[in-house]
């Protein structure tokens, strides 16, 4: 009986290590931060935007769009979603693919692994995250 319950844990254990190692190749491994902070109950983007309506599978491309144009760099969804690397064949965009386009469009980008006190105070308090 502890050979066969050995043996799940192991098997759990391995498959815990490579789905981290695959998902860190795809993706890129999250930065974590956690944060508890004062921040307003609303907030409002006050610049003047679009919301293109998207098909398929290409929300990575069409936020990413809404992003640029946010920043003053007009863009196109479809445009963006047809120069975007990283896609699976569905169509979906991995995280890597959206941080590699915008590093050829001269920006930083990185993946964070947050909670909810951190997203909202990072919005709060500055202008560069991404959902």
């Amino acid at each position: 009986m502890k050979y066969i319950v050995g043996g799940i844990i192991l098997t759990l254990l391995n498959w815990f290590i490579i789905t981290m190692v695959i998902d860190w190749r795809l993706m890129t491994l999250p930065i974590p931060h956690f944060k508890k902070g004062n921040y307003p109950e609303a907030f409002l983007i006050e610049k003047e935007n679009r919301m293109d309506i998207q098909n398929a599978y290409n929300c990575s491309a069409f936020s990413t769009a809404f992003l640029l144009r946010h920043f003053g760099i007009e863009a196109e969804g479809n445009d963006i979603y047809n120069k975007m690397p990283g896609k699976m064949k569905s169509g979906y965009v991995y995280q890597k693919g959206i941080r590699q386009y915008f590093s050829e469009q001269g920006m930083k980008a990185y993946y964070f692994l947050i909670d909810n006190n951190y997203y909202l105070t990072k919005v709060n308090f500055s202008n560069n995250i991404k959902v």
